[in-house]
């Protein structure tokens, strides 16, 4: 799959400051992987795993790993979870997509509005911590120049600042708003099914009748949960109830 060499570089930056065992560690990661030696790459990544470290990186590279395994549906969760930490990663995006034509089910993804995609297409061009930075920037010079404004005695230097501060907050308007669809996009839940196939069911129960049948590797989003069951939904907008030790949850 792609990016292995650009992960290298990028984790060498965490290698300096991390220290030796943390290179020694990823070291090992990288060799096993090579050798093809992928069950042992994966372990090593995953000890690698809330260190303070890129988890992007690591989630990318056990999903790597997965693939090579043909485990299907732990390589399609640790994907999405590399993808959290940025939507539009065209190594990440590329690697779904090669993964998701090997897949059994395919489900009719129900298209957005032409609005609503525009909408998306452009929350989804920064991350959340960017539209923070955007948002802070905006705030911070939408303060400048209304205290400029308060205090200046100049009235074309009053009128440029008047201008800039309804520009300002204009931004400042829009960067909170994208903001706060991708912060609350990110909270649905999703999970990934790591089973050959999944019986959906149309109750909370082994007695219930069947609606239909999922294979490995389909994504979810999560509607609810009772005991060990979960009421889950397809891109196409079917649902129904599956075992919950049938799937992992992608965050």
């Amino acid at each position: 799959m792609k990016r292995n060499a650009f992960n290298l570089l990028i984790f060498s930056i965490y290698i300096f400051i991390g220290g030796e065992n943390i290179e020694s560690l990823f070291t090992e990661a990288n060799t096993l992987y090579q050798k093809g030696d992928y069950n042992q790459a994966i372990k090593s990544y995953e000890s690698l795993l809330g260190q303070d470290i890129d988890n992007s990186i690591l989630y990318y590279n056990i999903a790597n790993a997965y693939y090579n395994l043909d485990q299907l549906g732990h390589a399609r969760l640790y994907y999405e979870r590399a993808k959290i930490y940025d939507f539009n990663d065209s190594d990440v995006n590329y690697n779904l997509n090669t993964l998701e034509q090997r897949l059994i089910d395919d489900v009719l993804v129900v298209p957005d509005f032409f609005l609503k995609a525009i909408f998306k297409k452009i929350a989804y061009y920064f991350t959340a911590f960017e539209w923070s930075l955007v948002m802070l920037v905006s705030l911070y010079l939408s303060l400048c120049l209304f205290l400029i404004l308060m205090f200046s005695s100049n009235i074309k230097t009053r009128s440029n600042s008047l201008n800039g501060l309804f520009l300002t907050l204009i931004i400042l308007i829009i960067s909170s708003c994208f903001l706060f669809f991708v912060n609350s996009s990110n909270m649905h839940l999703y999970g990934v099914l790591i089973s050959d196939n999944g019986y959906v069911k149309t109750a909370p129960s082994k007695a219930s009748d069947n609606r239909f049948v999922i294979h490995e590797g389909i994504k979810f989003k999560l509607i609810d949960e009772v005991d060990d069951w979960s009421r889950i939904e397809l891109s196409d907008g079917n649902d129904g109830w599956i075992e919950t030790n049938d799937f992992i949850k992608v965050y």
